[in-house]
């Protein structure tokens, strides 16, 4: 999956949560590249999946609505 689809997710978690909601996603996701992501490199669908789920457990919002909302942004 192309980066600029985990930048823009990363992006979209800082603007609607905070930078610390998004750097607490990323450690707990223990990728092996620490979650340093970029528009033009080539990553995982899995990964997504994961950060979302995070992001799901950390908000207490449904996965399917982060989902909408990422779309949205």
């Amino acid at each position: 999956m192309l980066g600029m689809v985990f930048t823009e997710f990363i992006e979209m978690v800082e603007d609607r949560f905070s930078p610390e909601v998004a750097d607490a996603i990323l450690s707990a996701a223990e990728l092996p590249h620490g979650g340093a992501y970029t528009a033009v490199g080539y990553y995982p669908h899995e990964e997504i999946v994961r950060l979302v789920g995070l992001l799901s457990a950390q908000t207490q919002m449904p996965a399917v609505d982060l989902v909408r909302a990422f779309g949205e942004h």
